[in-house]
């Protein structure tokens, strides 16, 4: 697939390249008729379309040993370090490389692993002021509180875009801590403006990192009980006498086992979610701390349903605890299918390539559906590092703003409140963090790429190369600065998703020196600082840099 195509713009003096509009499927009626058997296209509708499939001729879940065909080079070592964080500096590139590509998942993973939950903030246990209090009580409480959400948003993307300037392997493992967190606030969906409070968003998202490499089916059972989910998908509503069977549908559709399985059989009946609705009634929420348990969920006998459910084939009096076993119990495949779906789209393409879903699905299994040994062998595998996934992917707003950030070396000044911006750019290009448009999540790839999202990509991106950046430092971090066409095309390099076309990097140089000659250049003169940063400023705003 030729990852460009897509988003260049047409040229008046010769037709333009069919483009995909659906994977595989181009805008002048040709086709790619995927071979799954054998994992690559077969007769393809035309020449040009020949190199356009997303899937990598290695479909197993083999450790990628480097070869000449396929380097632990420095692109790759970026593929590495921005799927599984978001930006690739020249000093993690070199952390990366100092290391067996192997090495480098262990190390990343193993520090992501030992990273454990946010500390609780000081404000995680503060309840509200009872609706009977004075108005004035009530609003000093939620001015706070969202001072607090703003405060807890701001240290996630704080971390993300390396403001403390950590250790080039602490940044990676906390990127990928992060980014593991995000993928399951996309998949256990909750929005901040259904459930308001900032200390059940705090429980929420804590929950998340406890469990983003661990158990799913405790994740599963936790994140249920989540006061932000019970009040996001009605759970705190359900109860004997008017069973609300929202959280019930999504614990199926989206959270566990999907409409259907691999085969196309369905994976369970609406009587299969009404009878699950009955066995979760009877929980809600102590809101203004009047239990043992302030701010988290609590089961009121009275509100239980406590008669025979079937669910699922299985009948019995159950309740919440046995609606988890069951549903892993009878579905257990299908949970472990969906899960590796999931993995395989954020690490690697939107597209699961069917084969090596089914060996991620084998492995999560085979675990007992811990996650950590699936994502292990699925960054460590030959298909991860084949050259057909790289850059195959779209960045997400949260990728692509903090990326940039990093990658261009910006630095936060005093009178710049450079995470609010962040936040909000993230917002107008339609990833508002902790508040997915739908339970189903953002829907991403493409997506994130309509005209007006990208108009704000390129407008961030314009800011963000003011922000105390050091040109001439950026272009001292890559191999040859004292040579203008090596640092253009180490730049284009170290920045793009994929590399340029040989006809798009010709002019780079001329863009670089600007009317300098060749053998004036010097990034060191004062100078060279506002050459450096248009050329970046080009490179920034290219279809290729969407890419990751």
């Amino acid at each position: 697939m030729d990852r460009r195509t897509f988003l260049r713009p047409r040229r008046r003096h010769a037709p333009a390249p069919p483009f995909e509009v659906l994977p595989g499927v181009f805008d002048d009626g040709t086709y790619v008729r995927w071979d799954y058997a054998a994992a690559r296209p077969s007769a393809p509708a035309s020449a040009r379309t020949t190199a356009r499939s997303p899937l990598p001729a290695s479909a197993d879940l083999s450790p990628y040993v480097p070869s000449a065909e396929a380097p632990w080079d420095a692109r790759r070592a970026r593929h590495l370090l921005r799927r599984t964080g978001v930006a690739a500096t020249p000093a993690a590139v070199e952390m990366a490389l100092s290391a067996s590509p192997i090495g480098a998942v262990d190390a990343i993973l193993d520090g992501a692993l030992s990273r454990g939950p946010t500390p609780r903030p000081p404000w995680y246990d503060e309840v509200p002021p009872h609706w009977s209090e004075p108005a004035a009580v009530r609003e000093a409480y939620q001015d706070a509180n969202w001072q607090w959400h703003d405060a807890w948003r701001d240290d996630i993307l704080r971390d993300l875009m390396g403001v403390d300037d950590p250790d080039p392997l602490e940044e990676a493992s906390r990127a990928f801590h992060h980014r593991m967190t995000v993928l399951w606030h996309d998949h256990f969906v909750t929005h901040f403006e259904s459930y308001v409070l900032s200390p059940w968003l705090a429980r929420y998202w804590r929950t998340l990192e406890r469990h983003a490499l661990g158990n799913f089916r405790a994740f599963v059972h936790e994140v249920g009980l989540s006061p932000a989910m019970l009040v996001y998908l009605n759970g705190a509503d359900n109860r004997a006498e008017a069973p609300n069977e929202n959280y019930a549908r999504e614990l199926l559709e989206l959270f566990t086992t999907g409409i259907t399985g691999p085969d196309g059989s369905p994976n369970y009946s609406q009587g299969d979610i009404a009878e699950i609705s009955r066995a979760l009634t009877g929980y809600g929420v102590d809101v203004y701390g009047q239990t043992d348990t302030p701010l988290e969920a609590v089961f009121v006998p009275d509100w239980h349903d406590d008669g025979e459910k079937t669910i699922l084939g299985q009948t019995g009096r159950w309740g919440y605890d046995d609606v988890v076993r069951i549903v892993f119990e009878e579905r257990a495949p299908q949970i472990a299918h969906r899960i590796a779906s999931r993995i395989y789209r954020e690490f690697v393409y939107d597209v699961p390539h069917p084969l090596v879903v089914a060996a991620l699905s084998d492995r999560i299994l085979a675990d007992d559906f811990v996650i950590e040994g699936a994502v292990r062998s699925l960054l460590q595998s030959a298909h991860f590092f084949d050259a057909a996934t790289l850059g195959a992917r779209v960045r997400s707003p949260l990728e692509h703003n903090t990326g940039v950030y990093r990658e261009v070396g910006a630095r936060p000044s005093p009178d710049n409140d450079f995470l609010g911006a962040i936040w909000w750019m993230m917002h107008l290009a339609g990833q508002t963090l902790f508040e997915p448009p739908t339970v189903a999540g953002w829907p991403g790839g493409r997506d994130w790429l309509d005209t007006s999202r990208l108009a704000t990509r390129w407008e961030y991106t314009s800011w963000v190369q003011w922000w105390n950046v050091d040109y001439r430092a950026l272009a001292l971090s890559m191999p040859e600065p004292f040579d203008a066409a090596a640092l253009a095309a180490d730049l284009a390099d170290a920045l793009l998703g994929v590399p340029l076309a040989e006809a798009d990097t010709a002019g780079l140089t001329e863009l670089l020196l600007n009317g300098l000659p060749p053998y004036e250049w010097n990034p060191l003169e004062a100078s060279a600082a506002s050459r450096i940063r248009g050329l970046v400023a080009h490179l920034l705003r290219l279809p290729e840099f969407q890419l990751s």
